[in-house]
């Protein structure tokens, strides 16, 4: 039996399992891992397993920071797959048990050798993927069959350099609110670009905001030891509730100034502010032009058609009223002039 099969049919563990997180080299990513193969056949659409990051940090108690941590070892290794439905604002995993059995296999045949190190001696458990620092998180690295873990002391000496030196790179400005300003401090562009890239569904300024305001409104609960925690959890919860409320809306009044309707002759697009509207029709400029040349056309047929009598009475109200006369009836104007 694989391994997929065993830990899909025995339900859901209560605790991880240690092999399996010496595999893996995380014990959040072998937590993590068996909560998604828990999930595994139960899931309610094509797209794979849907839970939110609140949903996840309930059952398995990983914060959203370390699940993002898991997920990454997970989908580096290609055992986690991910998929991203943008109109649903929806993250779906799914597990490649083919790529997760491969992996734990290869790892239980140098369990079961007991590879050795250079100096000959049998050395820790090679694992494809070795324990991290939290220094060394950020540079996580595939190691391949070949790789030789070295324990002398020159070795450890080393990589406690190398892990001060990368805790050094990778460390991250601690972000405070000022209350006497009124204003987060220490966001950087980096932070909002990351933060854009993490909740796609969020406007990030108007959170912002918004946590600002809960924060003046909540002195006592607005004081916080951990203000990026609380930026990242707050956002979090947005991109689970389907992105930020009220923005689609005032972009949809903003653009409505451009919106086209249909000519009533034609039948094609045209803009509102381009639209000639007589009779009850909306027009676009040629059938506007069109329909009057016919109106007129039609008049002066019904004009030639008249009686002289009516002629004059309909002339006498133009002049009356100060309208203007158009040419074909002006002919007849002069006409009856001349009579007179």
């Amino acid at each position: 039996m694989n391994l997929s099969d065993f830990l899909i049919d025995v339900g859901r563990p209560i605790a991880y399992y240690p092999s399996l997180a010496r595999c893996l080299g995380s014990v959040k990513a072998s937590i993590f891992l068996c909560q998604m193969l828990y999930w595994t056949g139960k899931e309610k659409g094509p797209d794979g397993i849907y839970k939110s990051s609140d949903e996840i940090m309930f059952e398995t108690g990983l914060s959203y920071k370390e699940q993002r941590g898991a997920r990454k070892i997970l989908t580096e290794l290609k055992i986690l797959k991910e998929k991203y439905n943008r109109l649903e604002h929806k993250m779906y995993y799914s597990i490649d048990t083919a790529v997760l059995n491969s992996i734990f296999e290869e790892w239980i045949k140098k369990e079961k050798t007991g590879q050795k190190g250079d100096n000959g001696n049998s050395g820790k458990d090679i694992t494809v993927i070795p324990e991290l620092t939290k220094g060394q998180f950020g540079n996580l690295q595939k190691v391949n069959s070949s790789t030789n873990i070295n324990n002398n002391n020159s070795n450890n000496i080393n990589n406690t350099e190398n892990t001060t030196e990368n805790t050094k790179n990778n460390e991250v400005m601690m972000i405070n609110f000022d209350f006497t300003s009124q204003e987060f401090k220490n966001i950087t562009i980096e932070d909002k670009k990351r933060w854009k890239e993490a909740y796609p569904a969020v406007n990030i300024e108007i959170e912002l905001k918004r946590m600002r305001e809960w924060i003046l409104a909540n002195p006592a609960k607005g004081r916080k030891r951990n203000y990026r925690r609380f930026i990242t959890n707050w956002l979090s919860r947005v991109q689970d509730a389907g992105g930020t409320k009220g923005v689609q809306q005032e972009t949809k009044q903003f653009h409505s100034v451009n919106d086209t309707i249909k000519c009533s002759i034609c039948n094609t697009d045209i803009e509102k502010s381009q639209v000639n509207t007589a009779d009850g029709l909306n027009m676009c400029v040629s059938c506007y032009r069109e329909y009057f040349a016919k109106k007129e056309e039609q008049a002066m047929k019904d004009w030639q058609n008249k009686q002289p009598d009516e002629k004059e009475k309909i002339l006498t109200l133009y002049r009356r009223y100060g309208i203007a006369i158009p040419g074909w009836m002006q002919k007849d104007e002069q006409k009856g002039v001349q009579d007179g």
